[in-house]
């Protein structure tokens, strides 16, 4: 996981693909985050839990999904998702200057995912797809307690994900502050359980 300013990631998939030929699939979305009810200094993050069947079945995810061939820019992929999944028009004046960059191989390709951020009201409408069961905001300490999805569970705990976007979470909510203010020598990093 690395994080990279958003000049990094909105330029042309065309260009991502060259500079990464390795790199079968892009996918993007965005860590969508609101203040917290209980304490409105405070952060939470919105989450979708994955329908029954296909990859990653039950999971809890941020919206996202894979580019497609209408999409510019894998801003454009982010864009397109966050619509798609949750229903919400993300605002380009309330997206932090600072993005995450995982690559990890599924099903034998390797795979890099873009994670936007971006602030939403606390009234935001959300309207989840039909590939997902539930939503919900959840606080930094409600994240951390998370369990990890295993492929080989026929049907998963109520509270799970990747461990990839829990380190993620974990790492956004460490540095939430210089993620918003585009500081990137000030980031740290995140031990997760």
């Amino acid at each position: 996981m690395d994080v990279v300013t958003l000049e990094e990631v909105d330029q042309p998939i065309s260009r991502l693909k060259t500079k990464n030929p390795a790199v079968a699939r892009f996918s993007a979305g965005f860590i969508v985050v609101r203040p917290n009810s209980a304490n409105l200094s405070e952060l939470e993050v919105l989450l979708i839990r994955r329908a029954y069947g296909g990859s990653w079945a039950e999971a809890w995810e941020t919206p996202q999904g894979g580019n497609e061939e209408k999409d510019k820019t894998i801003r454009d992929t982010a864009l397109r998702e966050t619509k798609e999944e949750a229903g919400l028009i993300i605002q380009p004046e309330n997206v932090f200057p600072l993005a995450y960059r995982i690559t990890f191989e599924h099903k034998g390709s390797l795979m890099t995912s873009y994670q936007m951020i971006a602030m939403v009201d606390r009234e935001a409408d959300i309207n989840i797809s039909d590939e997902h069961l539930a939503w919900r905001f959840f606080d930094e300490e409600e994240v951390e307690q998370f369990g990890l999805f295993d492929k080989n569970k026929i049907q998963q705990d109520p509270h799970v994900m990747l461990q990839g976007k829990k380190e993620m979470l974990c790492h956004f909510f460490a540095n939430e502050e210089s993620l918003r203010k585009g500081e990137m020598e000030a980031i740290v990093s995140v031990k997760t359980q």
